[in-house]
C-alpha cells in the first residue's frame, strides 16, 4: 500500500475516534446539558449539590411544592432568611449584647491591671481616716464602701487621699479616725493630692473571677439570643422548604415598629375553612394593597416558623 494511502486512512480513524470518543466531564465541574434545563413543572431545584455550578434560580417566588420534596435552598434564600425581621431582631440583639459584654469586660480588666501594677510598684503608708461621707465627726460609723478621705506622711509632708476602700465590704463599717494601710503610687504629679487612681487599699490584686463575672454572665446571655436568632433562622428556612404555598387576600397594611422599612400586611387566606387574620412582611417592591392578593407560606406541621411567610420574602 502506497504511504500517502496508508496516512490518509490514518487520519480518517483518528478523526472517527473523535467523534465517537465519549466526553467524561471532571469530577470538578459536573455540568450537563439536563444541568441546563429549568424544572418547569413545580420549579424545583435538584436536592443534591452539583459541583462547580451555581443552583438554579427559580422565576417564582417561592416555588410549588410537591408531594414529599423539599424546596431547594439556594444562597439567597439563605441569606434572606437571615434578614427575616424576627430573625433579624433577635441576632442584632446578639451583637448588641456581645458588644456591652465586650466592652465591660475590657474596662474592668484594664482597672484590674492598673491596680495590680499599683500593688506591684505602690510604696506602703499608714492613712488615718478624716472623714467618711463628708463626715468628720469623731466615732462616725459608715458602711465599709462609703466614700472616705485620708489623712498621711508622704515624703515628710501631709498628703490627702480622696476616694474609697477597695475590697472592703459594707457590711465592714469605717470610724473617723480609723488607721487603714495603704499603697501608694510614687508617680503621682501631686505629691500633696492622691485621686482614687493612684492609691489603693488592696493589699493583694483581687481575683479576675469577681472582676470578670458580669462581663462573662454578659457574654454568656448573647450566646443564649444568639442560639434563639439561630433557631429562628432554621425554622424560617423549614417552613420555605416543607411549607405549602397559599394565596391570601390583604385586609390592610403598614409600617411597623420592627421593620419600618417593609409593609406589615394583614391578610386572611383566600381557600380553605381557616379565617384567622395574620401578619406577613411584605417588601416595598411588591404589590400588597388592600385587595390584592399575596402568596404566602404556611408553616409545616412540625420544626417550622410559628407564623406565615409571605413568599414575596425569598425573592
Amino acid at each position: 500500500m502506497p504511504p500517502s494511502t496508508q496516512t490518509s486512512e490514518t487520519q480518517t480513524q483518528v478523526r472517527l475516534n473523535r467523534v465517537i470518543e465519549p466526553k467524561v466531564p471532571s469530577p470538578w465541574n459536573l455540568t450537563t446539558a439536563a444541568d441546563n434545563l429549568e424544572i418547569k413543572g413545580a420549579g424545583l431545584l435538584s436536592t443534591r449539590p452539583r459541583l462547580g455550578k451555581k443552583p438554579i434560580l427559580s422565576t417564582e417566588n417561592a416555588p410549588a411544592r410537591e408531594p414529599g420534596i423539599a424546596r431547594d435552598l439556594n444562597r439567597r434564600v439563605a441569606w434572606r432568611a437571615w434578614a427575616e425581621p424576627h430573625v433579624r431582631l433577635w441576632w442584632v440583639t446578639t451583637l448588641v449584647v456581645l458588644a456591652a459584654g465586650i466592652y465591660v469586660g475590657t474596662l474592668q480588666l484594664s482597672d484590674w491591671y492598673t491596680e495590680a501594677r499599683l500593688i506591684r510598684r505602690g510604696t506602703p503608708a499608714v492613712a488615718t481616716v478624716e472623714s467618711v461621707n463628708e463626715k468628720a465627726t469623731k466615732g462616725n460609723s459608715q458602711p465599709g464602701d462609703s466614700p472616705v478621705v485620708l489623712r498621711f506622711d508622704w515624703q515628710g509632708q501631709s498628703a490627702t487621699a480622696r476616694g474609697h476602700l477597695a475590697g472592703r465590704p459594707a457590711s465592714n463599717f469605717i470610724k473617723v479616725g480609723e488607721k487603714v494601710n495603704i499603697l501608694v503610687d510614687p508617680a503621682n504629679p501631686d505629691p500633696l493630692w492622691f485621686n482614687e487612681a493612684f492609691w489603693t487599699s488592696r493589699q493583694g490584686p483581687a481575683p479576675l473571677s469577681s472582676v470578670l463575672g458580669v462581663p462573662i454572665l454578659v457574654i454568656l446571655a448573647a450566646a443564649v439570643v444568639g442560639a434563639a436568632s439561630w433557631e429562628l433562622r432554621r425554622r424560617a428556612l423549614r417552613s420555605y422548604r416543607f411549607g405549602d404555598r397559599a394565596s391570601a387576600r390583604v385586609i390592610s397594611r403598614f409600617r411597623s415598629a420592627l421593620s419600618p422599612q417593609l409593609w406589615t400586611v394583614r391578610c386572611v387566606l383566600i381557600d380553605g375553612d381557616d379565617k384567622k387574620v395574620f401578619s406577613v412582611y411584605v417588601p416595598s417592591r411588591f404589590p400588597s394593597q388592600p385587595g390584592e392578593t399575596v402568596e404566602v407560606i404556611l408553616p409545616p406541621p412540625s420544626g417550622g416558623m410559628f407564623r406565615p411567610l409571605a413568599a414575596a420574602w425569598f425573592e
